[in-house]
């Protein structure tokens, strides 16, 4: 079995002066990142591996979130990929992972996270909110193998879901 963790970055700033690919979180971003973590941590979710896009804001998600859950920040790998792509490449970058991975965290933006999230569970999840996160799991062996048919939402979690 194979699962991801897609985790869309926290609150951003937007001052309207700082580059897209340069914007940072603000404090609710920072506070949220960190709560996530730590229902991570109590859902006992410990990833294999974590991909990040390289844009400041969702690798500051993912430090956080993976300081929380003691994740060696420095095993995060940095993904420029991952910024601004399409739903079809995040499915199809994680269809590409080392079968010797059971569990990732995919950790980057909307809309295509949520489109990619979409696709492979059938349209069931419209839509994630900053610092969401969806547990979906996959009956299959191999990552090329993953797709709608084999796949199991076991979660759906965001910061102000009570």
């Amino acid at each position: 079995m194979k699962t991801i963790y897609f985790i869309r970055h926290a609150k951003s700033t937007h001052d309207g002066v700082t580059p897209d690919f340069e914007r940072d979180l603000n404090t609710r971003g920072k506070d949220n990142a960190k709560m996530m973590g730590k229902r991570l941590k109590k859902m006992k979710i410990f990833p294999d591996a974590v991909y990040a896009s390289s844009a400041k804001r969702t690798l500051k998600t993912a430090f956080l979130i993976c300081d929380e859950i003691k994740f060696d920040c420095k095993k995060i790998h940095q993904q420029k990929e991952l910024y601004a792509t399409s739903p079809e490449f995040l499915i199809n970058f994680a269809k590409s992972l080392d079968d010797k991975l059971k569990s990732i965290f995919l950790v980057c933006h909307n809309d295509e996270i949520t489109e990619a999230c979409d696709i492979l569970s059938n349209g069931s999840i419209g839509h994630i909110p900053t610092c969401g996160i969806v547990g979906i799991k996959f009956e299959c062996k191999n990552w090329s193998q993953i797709d709608s048919q084999n796949a199991k939402i076991l979660f759906f979690d965001y910061p102000k879901k009570v």
